[in-house]
């Protein structure tokens, strides 16, 4: 976990019309080789400050989450962010698309709210299963 104030910083990148999920390991830096690997559907401690990093490696997608007012682009080498707070524990929804007229349900899902408790069991648990 982040110090007290810090985000937690995961990136989600779209390829291949889903998310691929990416977040720092124990050495707290993104792109090193103990980063947790997940796919679709974040998960973020309750009651925290969060910052989504939003990649594409090859369309231009959009992320939604209504409950929070967020939406941003996820556009080829460039990189955009949503920033908010997370609320109690549950699933909150969140939409994407990507722009060429069809769906594709891996680009929604749900934000997975935890307590930090089971946020940190659930990263310990991702890590083991790569």
């Amino acid at each position: 976990m982040p110090d007290a104030g810090e985000p937690v910083v995961l990136e989600m990148t779209g390829r291949d019309f889903r998310w691929h999920l990416r977040y720092p390991g124990p050495d707290g830096e993104l792109h090193t080789a103990d980063d947790v690997l997940a796919r679709r559907h974040p998960h973020v401690p309750a009651h925290s400050k969060v910052r989504i990093e939003l990649k594409s490696d090859d369309f231009l997608y959009t992320f939604r989450v209504d409950r929070f007012d967020k939406s941003e682009m996820a556009v080829p080498d460039m990189e955009f962010f949503v920033e908010f707070e997370s609320s109690e524990p549950g699933r909150i929804e969140f939409y994407g698309d990507q722009f060429c007229g069809y769906a594709h349900p891996e680009l929604s899902g749900a934000v997975v709210v935890e307590s930090e408790r089971e946020f940190e069991e659930w990263l310990h648990k991702t890590r083991k299963e790569q």
